[in-house]
Protein backbone atom coordinates (compact mmCIF):
# COMPACT_ATOMS: atom_id res chain seq x y z
CA UNK A 1 0.00 0.00 0.00
CA UNK A 2 1.07 3.19 -0.75
CA UNK A 3 1.41 5.41 2.21
CA UNK A 4 2.75 8.67 0.43
CA UNK A 5 -0.83 10.05 0.43
CA UNK A 6 -1.37 10.03 3.92
CA UNK A 7 2.64 10.99 4.93
CA UNK A 8 2.04 14.45 2.94
CA UNK A 9 -1.55 14.99 4.46
CA UNK A 10 0.22 14.37 7.97
CA UNK A 11 2.80 16.50 6.96
CA UNK A 12 0.17 19.12 6.18
CA UNK A 13 -2.02 18.79 9.40
CA UNK A 14 1.10 19.04 11.48
CA UNK A 15 2.22 22.09 9.87
CA UNK A 16 -1.26 23.54 10.61
CA UNK A 17 -1.02 22.13 14.22
CA UNK A 18 2.22 23.33 14.82
CA UNK A 19 1.20 27.11 13.21
CA UNK A 20 -1.41 26.71 16.20
CA UNK A 21 1.56 25.98 18.64
CA UNK A 22 3.56 29.42 17.53
CA UNK A 23 0.24 31.46 17.76
CA UNK A 24 -1.22 30.18 21.01
CA UNK A 25 1.99 30.00 22.81
CA UNK A 26 2.75 33.84 21.56
CA UNK A 27 -0.91 34.91 22.81
CA UNK A 28 -0.01 32.80 26.01
CA UNK A 29 2.72 34.88 27.13
CA UNK A 30 1.58 38.34 25.87
CA UNK A 31 -0.44 37.32 29.29
CA UNK A 32 -3.51 39.12 27.88
CA UNK A 33 -6.24 36.63 28.17
CA UNK A 34 -8.79 36.16 30.92
CA UNK A 35 -8.78 32.57 32.39
CA UNK A 36 -11.47 31.41 30.41
CA UNK A 37 -9.74 32.73 27.36
CA UNK A 38 -6.01 30.95 29.02
CA UNK A 39 -7.91 27.59 29.58
CA UNK A 40 -9.03 27.40 26.14
CA UNK A 41 -6.16 28.45 24.67
CA UNK A 42 -4.09 25.71 26.61
CA UNK A 43 -6.66 22.76 26.03
CA UNK A 44 -6.40 23.96 22.42
CA UNK A 45 -2.05 23.71 22.50
CA UNK A 46 -2.45 19.87 24.36
CA UNK A 47 -5.46 18.75 21.52
CA UNK A 48 -3.25 20.08 18.66
CA UNK A 49 0.02 18.18 20.27
CA UNK A 50 -2.34 14.97 21.12
CA UNK A 51 -3.20 14.37 17.57
CA UNK A 52 0.37 14.79 15.90
CA UNK A 53 1.18 11.94 18.41
CA UNK A 54 -1.41 10.05 17.77
CA UNK A 55 -1.00 10.48 13.72
CA UNK A 56 2.04 10.06 13.75
CA UNK A 57 2.22 7.02 15.84
CA UNK A 58 -0.66 5.84 13.73
CA UNK A 59 1.94 6.39 10.56
CA UNK A 60 5.44 5.00 12.33
CA UNK A 61 6.66 8.42 12.37
CA UNK A 62 7.50 6.95 15.99
CA UNK A 63 10.64 9.81 17.55
CA UNK A 64 7.62 12.23 16.06
CA UNK A 65 5.02 10.61 18.41
CA UNK A 66 7.88 10.65 21.58
CA UNK A 67 8.47 14.06 20.99
CA UNK A 68 4.97 14.85 20.81
CA UNK A 69 4.63 13.35 24.08
CA UNK A 70 7.10 14.82 25.77
CA UNK A 71 5.33 18.17 24.77
CA UNK A 72 2.12 16.59 25.45
CA UNK A 73 3.32 15.76 28.95
CA UNK A 74 4.38 19.50 29.82
CA UNK A 75 1.39 20.97 28.45
CA UNK A 76 -1.11 18.89 30.86
CA UNK A 77 1.34 19.70 33.54
CA UNK A 78 -0.02 23.45 32.34
CA UNK A 79 -3.75 22.74 32.23
CA UNK A 80 -3.40 21.25 35.50
CA UNK A 81 -1.92 24.02 37.00
CA UNK A 82 0.99 22.63 38.12
CA UNK A 83 2.91 25.10 35.86
CA UNK A 84 2.78 27.90 33.86
CA UNK A 85 3.82 28.81 30.29
CA UNK A 86 7.24 30.98 30.86
CA UNK A 87 9.43 31.76 28.08
CA UNK A 88 11.67 28.80 28.46
CA UNK A 89 8.79 26.61 28.24
CA UNK A 90 7.46 27.68 25.24
CA UNK A 91 10.80 28.20 23.91
CA UNK A 92 11.38 24.23 23.99
CA UNK A 93 7.69 23.47 22.71
CA UNK A 94 8.36 25.39 19.78
CA UNK A 95 11.89 24.02 18.87
CA UNK A 96 10.53 20.54 19.38
CA UNK A 97 7.55 21.86 16.68
CA UNK A 98 10.48 22.71 14.51
CA UNK A 99 12.23 19.52 15.05
CA UNK A 100 9.00 17.58 14.41
CA UNK A 101 8.76 19.60 11.19
CA UNK A 102 12.19 18.74 9.59
CA UNK A 103 11.73 15.16 10.77
CA UNK A 104 8.57 14.76 8.74
CA UNK A 105 9.89 16.50 5.94
CA UNK A 106 13.33 14.72 5.81
CA UNK A 107 11.84 11.28 6.34
CA UNK A 108 8.93 12.26 3.34
CA UNK A 109 11.87 13.30 1.22
CA UNK A 110 13.49 9.87 2.11
CA UNK A 111 16.98 11.89 3.78
CA UNK A 112 18.18 11.94 6.91
CA UNK A 113 17.47 15.28 9.35
CA UNK A 114 19.65 17.46 10.19
CA UNK A 115 19.18 16.97 13.91
CA UNK A 116 19.41 13.70 16.24
CA UNK A 117 16.12 13.31 17.52
CA UNK A 118 17.11 10.85 19.60
CA UNK A 119 19.65 13.79 21.66
CA UNK A 120 17.17 15.90 20.74
CA UNK A 121 14.96 14.11 22.88
CA UNK A 122 16.77 13.42 25.84
CA UNK A 123 17.94 17.38 26.31
CA UNK A 124 14.10 18.05 26.24
CA UNK A 125 13.14 15.64 28.37
CA UNK A 126 15.81 17.30 30.94
CA UNK A 127 14.51 20.81 30.17
CA UNK A 128 10.64 19.75 30.47
CA UNK A 129 8.92 19.60 33.55
CA UNK A 130 7.79 16.23 35.37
Amino acid sequence: MDLSTFYLQFRDETAENLRRLTDDLATLEAGQLDDAERKSTVDALFRAMHTIKGSARMLGFERVGQIAHDCEHALSAVREGRISITPPLADILLRSGDVIQEYIQASIDGSKPILDTEEFRQSLQISLPR
